[in-house]
């Protein structure tokens, strides 16, 4: 596949090689889908979506209770969307068991 600039994971890249995505969904689709899964979450993002605090996050951050930040450049840094998502599903499954 053609370099694009683009970071797509290894199992969505062997998706479209053997053309395994839905076909409900054109390549371009799916691979949108990806990207914008493997998106980077900016703090207020994160805080809107968890309803956690900036202390609250960095303190659970240090805690290891928490996704760490990735660095952005500089002191720009985000989290990755799938893994604040993966966050919010655990505690809802800890509520619920």
């Amino acid at each position: 596949m053609p370099e694009s600039g683009l970071s797509i994971s290894p199992l969505a890249c062997a998706d479209i090689q053997y053309g395994n995505y839905p076909k409900a969904q054109s390549m371009n689709e799916y691979v949108g889908a990806t990207i914008m899964q493997n998106r980077i979450m900016k703090l207020a993002e994160v805080m809107e979506a968890t309803g956690l605090s900036r202390s609250s996050i960095y303190r659970r951050m240090k805690d290891k209770s928490f996704p760490l930040a990735v660095s952005l450049g500089g002191k720009a840094v985000g989290w990755p969307k799938s893994e604040i998502e993966q966050w919010i599903l655990e505690r809802i499954a800890e509520r619920d068991a």
